[in-house]
């Protein structure tokens, strides 16, 4: 039997920092979301892939523009199109519920807009998703009755997957390593179950996999991350999705899981010396600066000496960066963009 191949990928905030009005100004980021989801479908298309899972946080919040959904359900109906199906899951930007539009009726697109058992006959055999949208509030709590709820009673040899959008004990975040423990809203990692031959979830936007032991092996869990760096916090983790190539001899097995790395904006902290009292000095400083930096980068302005902010005004920051940088003020207390 051939093997079968899953791209797996989450949290791509479609909408984020994107402009609705005309003459917005260029230093939005709302295109590097897009282009970063054809990116990862196109290459499922050219690696033909049997199936592409998503695993929460489509968009960036639940209220969005029309103009942005209708442009996320053209690309996913022209994904569809092509013959691969695609498995879409709420997340808690979303607020656990997917919009719905006559796009998405596609038979090859699947919404898990409520928790159900999802059975798709691939050309290398039947894959068995259970999956339940992103639960925002008392998970710990709530997660045996939903595993209860999704029992698999699946008859025949099938890939068998469980799909959420969760923090999950043990899962780690941000520049300090912050790790998962115990939690209202974390998923212990002795309730999650074996009986998958893998556990795919979102919410996390640092890639990585941890194992589960069920006694007689490992099941993955897979956390893709996002798709793009969406705050400082992110600066130096690479964004991308994975692949994931699955084999059968007796049962299903995970043979193989590549991570595939996206093009992600670089991000800089700019520390401005408290030595800068003038505003003549603050340009030459940024300008200084300025040479040995990317145009693509991602830029946020500290200033040792609070007084020294008064000089950052959008005019100012205008005449010194390209129109391709965003800029971030990092203010005592609070973080303004200029854009």
């Amino acid at each position: 039997m051939q093997d079968l191949k899953i791209t797996v990928l989450s949290d791509t905030h479609l909408g984020f920092d994107y402009p609705l009005r005309s003459g917005a100004g260029s230093r939005h980021r709302g295109e590097d979301f897009y282009r970063n989801l054809l990116l990862v479908l196109n290459q499922a298309i050219r690696e033909k892939t049997d199936l592409v899972i998503h695993a929460g946080d489509l968009f960036f919040r639940s209220r969005v523009p029309d103009l942005l959904v209708n442009r996320a359900h053209e690309i996913l109906f022209e994904f569809a199109e092509s013959g691969i199906p695609i498995v879409l899951l709420p997340g808690n930007h979303e607020r656990s519920l997917l919009p719905e539009t006559f796009l998405t009726r596609h038979p090859g697109i699947h919404l898990m807009n409520h928790p159900r058992i999802l059975q798709l006959e691939l050309k290398a055999g039947w894959v068995v998703i259970a999956g339940f949208p992103c639960v925002r509030a008392g998970i710990r709590d709530k997660f045996p009755g939903i595993l209860q709820d999704l029992h698999l009673e699946v008859k025949g040899d099938c890939l068998r997957l469980l799909l959420m959008h969760q923090g999950i004990e043990g899962a780690v975040v941000g520049p300090a390593d912050f790790t998962f423990r115990n939690g209202p809203d974390v998923i212990p990692f002795r309730s999650l179950p074996g009986s998958y031959h893998a556990i795919i979830c979102g919410h996390i936007h640092r890639r990585q996999i941890i194992r589960k032991d069920t006694g007689s092996g490992t099941i993955p869990v897979i956390f893709p991350g996002s798709t793009e760096r969406t705050s400082f916090a992110e600066k130096n983790e690479p964004k991308g999705f994975y692949e994931i190539t699955c084999s059968k001899n007796d049962d299903w097995r995970i043979a193989g899981i590549v991570f595939r790395e996206l093009p992600a904006r670089p991000m800089l902290d700019l520390v401005i010396p408290a030595s800068v009292r003038s505003l003549e000095e603050m340009h030459l400083e940024l300008a200084r600066r300025l040479e040995k930096i990317d145009p693509e980068t991602i830029i946020r302005i500290r200033c040792e000496d609070h007084l020294t902010l008064k000089f950052l005004n959008r005019p100012f920051l205008d005449r010194i960066f390209p129109s391709s940088i965003p800029i971030q003020i990092a203010y005592p207390g609070k973080l303004f963009s200029k854009k």
